[in-house]
């Protein structure tokens, strides 16, 4: 398909979604009661070590709280960013996806369709990933890997200034990297933004957590658990974080855009929907296991800088 084929693609599917968003504004979607009575958390393994979580925000913008999280009004707009999570694990000092680079917004932003950067290119970036992670108090040439959420550019951009750094990914998520670019264009992934990095496929070959069907346990100890939260993109993962304070964290990359889908159980409107989900089905089963998880467990997404605020009021998480 030609980038024009895209272009007419990306602009009709909108268009049919815009209608039901105002829809879903007044009726929300809701679950089916049955498929989330399944839902019961069944725990996780009792991790040996904790980390340290840093977020690196590299802008703010603002966006429909009625977009990211269906039906929710109030407030009017919502806070939002761009950006990673460093972690500090006794044997490793990881990121948690890499944000954009410096110049994403010529590098990176005009190989978007021409919706995609109206709507969700957001605003430029205060600083690159490298001097983010620099801001932090760490040096990027220090990083053992970046581990990622998922393909889609905001969260890829960044890896141009990390040169060497290996890249882990769900083996879905490796495999979904195959697809035709103009498949991954409609689904908002650029392949320039990882062309020059080396791909490492991950297993999800351990057992159920919490309400998770998969996970990969990436030390051996419980402290980094990678789960399974496909829909957004095909092998889209959370990561579940236990800390030195034994607190847990569950950075949620894109499942959800906003913690307030977590809390009422919402996702996106039609017309966001559209142009960033694979499967708008399978990405509502990830809100609801995003919703479904016990109580002591913070979940944060990628995006939501208001939730971010509220996690890291003064500096790290321990």
């Amino acid at each position: 398909m030609t980038r024009l084929g895209v272009e007419v693609t990306v602009t009709a599917r909108a268009a049919l979604a815009l209608a039901s968003t105002v829809a879903r504004t007044v009726r929300p979607r809701r679950p089916d009661p049955r498929w989330v009575a399944q839902l019961e958390p069944v725990g996780a393994p009792r991790a040996r070590r904790g980390v340290t979580l840093h977020a690196i925000t590299q802008n703010e913008f603002g966006a429909l709280t009625a977009a990211v999280a269906q039906g929710r009004l109030r407030p009017a707009f919502s806070p939002m960013t761009v950006g990673a999570f460093l972690v500090e694990h006794p044997e490793a000092r990881f990121l948690v996806d890499a944000g954009v680079c410096h110049d994403a917004r010529r590098r990176h932003v005009p190989r978007l369709p021409a919706l995609g950067r109206a709507l969700l290119a957001g605003s430029p970036p205060r600083v690159g990933l490298a001097d983010g992670v620099r801001e932090a108090g760490f040096d990027p040439d220090g990083l053992a890997f970046v581990l990622l959420t998922h393909l889609h550019w905001d969260h890829c951009s960044g890896l141009a200034e990390l040169p060497g750094v290996p890249v882990r990914l769900s083996r879905a998520e490796y495999e979904f990297a195959a697809a035709p670019p103009d498949v991954l264009l409609r689904h908002c992934v650029v392949p320039e933004t990882y062309a020059a990095t080396r791909l490492d496929p991950v297993e999800l070959d351990g057992p159920p957590v919490e309400t998770f069907p998969a996970s990969h346990d990436v030390f051996g100890d419980g402290s980094v658990l990678v789960v399974s939260l496909p829909g957004h993109t095909p092998g889209h993962v959370g990561v579940l974080l236990t800390l030195r304070s034994g607190r847990r964290v569950l950075l949620a990359g894109d499942a959800v855009w906003s913690a307030y889908a977590v809390a009422e159980a919402r996702e996106r409107a039609p017309v966001a929907a559209c142009l960033v989900d694979a499967d708008r089905d399978e990405a509502y089963r990830s809100v609801l296991r995003l919703h479904r998880l016990p109580g002591d467990v913070t979940v944060l997404p990628a995006h939501d800088l208001r939730a971010i605020r509220a996690a890291f009021p003064a500096g790290p998480l321990r």
